[in-house]
């Protein structure tokens, strides 16, 4: 009997996953195997213990959490790791935030270069 909440959806995406502990922190190399609106299942190369807080980026997704299973990955080798992970904050479609930003950035660059040159116009306005 399933016991989720949520459905998950099987993914493969290539990850970096960070460890936030500042006596312990890395990086390791993983996938996501599956996914839901509240976790990740990633398959990594070195063991996270329960409870360490996570950074999750890949291609077009950064998320927040925190390790809350880990354990060996069964006939997958052996230094691969099954690591699932709470998710506590979640960006998606970075590539489109990225673009929307640099259009914000260009449209503000683009009306400071016309303030400046209205600022900087020779001609003076004289008051009657």
């Amino acid at each position: 009997m399933e016991r989720r909440k949520e459905p998950r959806f099987a993914d493969d995406t290539p990850v970096t996953v960070t460890v936030l502990d500042p006596a312990k922190p890395c990086s390791i190399r993983g996938r996501v195997e599956n996914m839901s609106g509240t976790g990740l299942s990633l398959r990594v190369f070195s063991p996270i213990a329960c409870g360490t807080p996570v950074k999750v980026e890949g291609a077009d997704m950064l998320v927040l959490g925190e390790v809350c299973r880990s354990q060996a990955a069964v006939g997958r080798g052996d230094d691969v790791y099954e690591v699932a992970v709470q998710i506590a904050q979640a960006l998606a479609s970075l590539s489109s935030l990225d673009r929307f930003n640099r259009a914000l950035l260009g449209a503000g660059a683009r009306q400071e270069d016309n303030a400046r040159q209205v600022d900087s116009d020779p001609q003076e306005i004289r008051s009657s």
